[in-house]
């Protein structure tokens, strides 16, 4: 996952973590960016639903999700701002066809 801070020693720097930690059959893998002010993270997430969500029952249906995470950090280094970002309609279409 993507917990980092962007602490100066942080700054500019490319990391990738790459995380396959099973949760209720459900997989992700993250690349952290790290710039002044912003960590940038893009997770795939993926795997098989096992119950209902967001609505949508299961139907033991595999997916993959990639999402972009962008993190802004104010002057004292705490998050006042994030945005997330993913193709929804295609996530809904791969639980329920």
């Amino acid at each position: 996952m993507c917990h980092p801070t962007p602490s100066s020693h942080h700054l500019s720097h490319f990391h990738i973590i790459s995380t396959r930690t099973p949760l209720a059959d459900i997989y992700w893998t993250t690349l952290a960016i790290f710039s002044t002010n912003t960590i940038t993270c893009t997770v795939s997430i993926f795997g098989r639903q096992q119950q209902e969500f967001a609505g949508i029952p299961s139907q033991g249906n595999r997916f993959e999700s990639d999402h972009i995470f962008v993190f802004h950090f104010n002057e004292s280094e705490k998050i006042d701002q994030i945005n997330i970002r993913w193709d929804h309609p295609r996530f809904v279409q791969q639980l329920t066809q």
